[in-house]
């Protein structure tokens, strides 16, 4: 099915969302016995910043759920065709758990229209602006894999752990950016490591942040 038949799950349209506060407003005045035109209403709809703040808020809880269900570990791997008047491919990798950190790191820092589509084991959005009128700025956007590894780790005599290890060595705890205590054969979470030594030690060279790889549990 093509976007153009598939109906999106969210849309983003300020000029939308004035419109159709315009019409409650008209409504609502005769109501009250008084007179408002449409455009009058437009005007007051238009300058809302609260309606757009309340309509927005909405729209980002509402993706945070769709999140939750499709990826709840929170990190993401994001494609990008027709990018701007240069219509431009790209890619990105980052973490949200929020809908309001997803959009802000899928977007480009203007103003968008755009429609997102739930596809259940991904999201993809349909975004236009001032560079991209027509739209069909495509971002694809699906759980990012390279992200998890699964490790062994060590205990010291106190049961701390001492160590994580996977296929290209040892990690220390204190230079992991993240760690879980979690009971042993569980997967956690680390940063791969790319050692200089094989060996166990706290000197250990990683990798930058988010470049992460999947390692299976060997024990």
């Amino acid at each position: 099915m093509s976007k153009e038949q598939e109906k999106p799950v969210l849309v983003w349209n300020t000029y939308e969302i004035a419109r159709e506060q315009a019409k409650f407003l008209v409504e609502q005045a005769k109501e009250e016995g008084k007179t408002l035109d449409e455009e009058q209403a437009f005007e007051l709809a238009i300058n809302d910043y609260d309606l757009y703040q309340f309509e927005w808020d909405c729209l980002c809880d509402e993706l945070t759920e769709i999140m939750s269900r499709i990826n709840p570990d929170g990190r993401w791997y994001c494609e990008v065709s027709n990018f701007g008047w240069r219509h431009l491919d790209g890619h990105c990798r980052f973490k949200a758990e929020s809908g309001r950190v997803f959009l802000q790191a899928v977007l480009p820092k203007t103003d968008c229209t755009f429609k997102l589509y739930d596809r259940g084991s991904h999201i993809v959005v349909d975004n236009a602006h001032h560079d991209a009128p027509c739209g069909g700025e495509t971002y694809t956007i699906e759980p990012d894999k390279r992200w998890v590894i699964k490790a062994l780790y060590e205990r010291d005599e106190n049961d701390d752990f001492l160590y994580w290890s996977n296929k290209d060595g040892w990690v220390d705890k204190d230079l992991a950016t993240v760690f879980s205590d979690r009971d042993k054969n569980d997967a956690v979470r680390l940063p791969v490591a790319r050692l200089k030594m094989s060996s166990r030690s706290t000197e250990e060279e990683l990798v930058t942040a988010g470049e992460w790889e999947e390692v299976e549990n060997e024990d």
